[in-house]
């Protein structure tokens, strides 16, 4: 039988065996083995045993009702009548997976309904983001128009050092250019005065006292 993963519950050998599918193949005498997995007396497993009759290669092409009938009447023969009647047959199988089904979806609702409710949020944010619709060539003119005004006016205000007006301004240090403009002009004047001749003609008090650059 195959792993499958659902949530925190692993359907596999070691907690769920389906794998007990043929048991109208067994050599006779050898049906007590298995009924002593099923009824936990070997082998126990976390979700016990489930016995299921397969369909024959002659009866591929019979219907479920048939199948299901011959099922029925295979399990009420001795000695599968001894088991539980909701550990055989098909019908059986198919409840207790919807019981862990349900379980599983009980269980895991709640992260999955909050993981959707984070999700929703995200997408109207970025919905909001993106503003309104703009089907028209009108409403395309006009989202256009605002933006270059936004830029207008972010572009005046840091020309005027008006940096708290916008977030970009207060976060991004690099874009308020009067005050990068006014720092690398006096360190220019630094350089000038240091670097900007061959020949210095200074004493040696000044010498001294020159600032490292």
């Amino acid at each position: 039988m195959s792993c499958k993963p659902v949530g925190n519950l692993t359907w596999r050998i070691a907690d769920l065996s389906a794998s007990l599918t043929k048991p109208d193949l067994l050599d006779k005498g050898t049906e007590y083995t298995i009924m002593d997995l099923v009824n936990g007396k070997k082998h126990r497993l976390n979700l016990g045993y489930y016995v299921v009759r397969n369909r024959s290669k002659r009866k591929q092409s019979c219907e479920r009702p048939e199948m299901e009938g011959i099922e029925r009447r295979f399990f009420d023969a001795y000695p599968w009548n001894q088991l539980p009647r909701d550990r055989v047959g098909l019908a059986a199988l198919l409840v207790r997976l919807q019981q862990l089904h349900g379980d599983v979806i009980d269980r895991e609702f709640p992260a999955i309904k909050s993981q959707i409710e984070k999700r929703v949020v995200k997408c109207k944010q970025d919905l909001a983001h993106m503003g309104d619709e703009r089907n028209s060539e009108a409403d395309q003119r006009k989202f256009l128009e605002r933006i270059a005004n936004q830029f207008q006016d972010i572009f005046r205000d840091a020309m005027n050092t008006s940096y708290h007006r916008h977030m970009i301004l207060r976060k991004g240090i690099g874009m308020r250019l009067p005050t990068s403009v006014a720092n690398r002009k006096e360190q220019f004047g630094k350089e000038m005065t240091w670097k900007g001749h061959s020949i210095a003609f200074i004493d040696t008090e000044q010498l001294r006292n020159r600032p490292t650059l």
